[in-house]
């Protein structure tokens, strides 16, 4: 770029971030061997158009993405953080950029869908999406300003990396752990624009507090939104329960729904681990029966959200009826 580049440049494989062709080509994407591309290619010849904004800034991203440029807007300016699409990280990379932040689901192809379904091709066939991981971690691997910047990786596919070494392999700097509203990674991207070199991992604080959590204020890939984080059943086995469980206040949800029709987006998927503990009890009981209320309708051209109030109603042992806030 003329300006020497972005001090902190954003992105996703493709296969994590296109925002068409309905939810089916992503899951195919990630249960697929590479050789099969071409039945995806045949199928959806158009699946890797993606749209740009005036600057060059991808259109849309995955909601983790835009979670951390949300985090980081709060001290950085704007003009110092894109989110760009792989393919465009040459024209964002320059002298002054510092950070390269890559969310991945699945790098090293060792998720459940990709062992069931990419195996049955064959043991060591390498799912679509791992092969579009890789590509995004070599794209900045020989850039002339390799030196000057640091390449960190988020998202739920960090664990592979950091748990089977593969930095160097990869091209990886630091993983980094945990949500980006943590006060912890504004203070690590303070020390990547410093020019300090990271741990290799870092896992930071999850937030306890319905006010610390964020939400994106740009168009996510399919309109995520999330309702909850963390689940409370506490299972041992399962990483999302072992953080808290907190909801996201009705107004935050709504500011991010406003904001992805705003940009065009022509569909809104509620994301949460569980929405039926979506809101706070006023009782903290259990009750066995539930009903469902819609409380909000949003209509914009060729889209409609239709999300749900959740009321329990009183069984006989409890006179008094009692429901989850909104």
């Amino acid at each position: 770029m003329a300006d020497g580049g972005r001090p902190v440049v954003l992105t996703a494989p493709l296969t994590e971030t296109i925002d068409h062709a309905g939810y089916f080509i992503q899951m195919a994407l990630a249960s697929m061997p590479v050789k099969m591309t071409k039945v995806i290619d045949q199928k959806y010849p158009k699946w890797r158009e993606v749209e740009r904004n005036g600057d060059g800034s991808a259109r849309y991203m995955p909601a983790g993405v835009r979670l951390v440029e949300a985090s980081l807007l709060r001290r950085f300016a704007p003009d110092d953080i894109v989110c760009c699409y792989p393919d465009d990280l040459p024209r964002f990379i320059g002298p002054r950029t510092r950070q390269v932040g890559v969310s991945t689901h699945n790098p090293l192809g060792v998720t459940f869908a990709a062992g069931v379904y990419a195996s049955i091709f064959g043991s060591s066939r390498e799912p679509i999406n791992s092969s579009y991981a890789k590509q995004v971690f070599a794209l900045p691997k020989d850039h002339p300003h390799r030196q000057g910047f640091q390449v960190m990786v988020g998202g739920s596919g960090g664990w592979q990396i950091s748990q089977t070494d593969s930095y160097d392999e990869l091209n990886v700097d630091c993983v980094v752990d945990a949500r980006s509203e943590s006060a912890d990674v504004l203070e690590l991207a303070a020390k990547a624009l410093r020019g300090e070199r990271s741990p290799r991992f870092v896992e930071v604080a999850h937030p306890k507090e319905r006010a610390a959590l964020l939400t994106p204020a740009e168009r996510t890939t399919f309109g995520v939104v999330e309702m909850t984080t963390g689940c409370g059943r506490r299972c041992q086995f399962c990483r999302p329960d072992l953080n808290p469980q907190i909801d996201f206040p009705k107004e935050k949800i709504m500011d991010a729904v406003r904001a992805n029709v705003r940009e065009g987006n022509k569909q809104i998927s509620l994301a949460t681990e569980d929405m039926f503990i979506w809101g706070r009890f006023k009782r903290k009981r259990r009750s066995t029966s539930r009903i469902a209320k819609p409380w909000w309708i949003c209509t914009a051209p060729s889209s409609r959200l239709l999300a749900w109030r959740i009321t329990f109603s009183a069984t006989r042992r409890w006179p008094q009826p009692w429901s989850i806030q909104s």
